[in-house]
């Protein structure tokens, strides 16, 4: 359990963004953003991103998950590829530093997780800390 629970309320996402608290934020409300409608193309994506990386979500293929925690593990390992190995080319950085013009960068790296773009091999290596 965490020791002390923050809950806060922002008026705007730039006002979210500025606001880095050490504390633990369980709950984030935004109030006065409009949405006019629900828009399902950033979740389409993913799933044609997943679908188009990982073999076992192919319709009829033979590849398909035969045991329910294979599926959940290779799943885990994409997600960790995702974020931690494979860049992303809207998250890139200009920098103008000789021959240089962009900074790839991973989501991990965007939300300072890690500073550097993982290998493979690293990412196979990682062992997750036991709480």
């Amino acid at each position: 359990m965490h020791d002390k629970i923050e809950i806060k309320e922002f008026q705007t996402i730039s006002n979210f963004y500025d606001e880095i608290s050490e504390a633990p934020v369980i709950f984030v409300h935004v109030s006065n953003i409009s949405f006019s409608g629900i828009n399902t193309s950033y979740i389409e994506r993913i799933n044609l991103t997943v679908r188009n990386s990982l073999a076992r979500f192919i319709r009829k293929g033979m590849n398909y998950s035969k045991n329910a925690l294979m599926h959940s593990r290779a799943i885990d390992f994409f997600q960790a590829w995702y974020n931690f190995v494979k860049p992303h080319k809207s998250l890139r950085l200009m920098v103008n530093c000789g021959n240089k013009k962009w900074l790839q960068r991973t989501p991990a790296m965007a939300q300072k997780l890690t500073n550097h773009i993982w290998t493979l091999k690293e990412l196979s290596a990682f062992r997750v800390p036991v709480q």
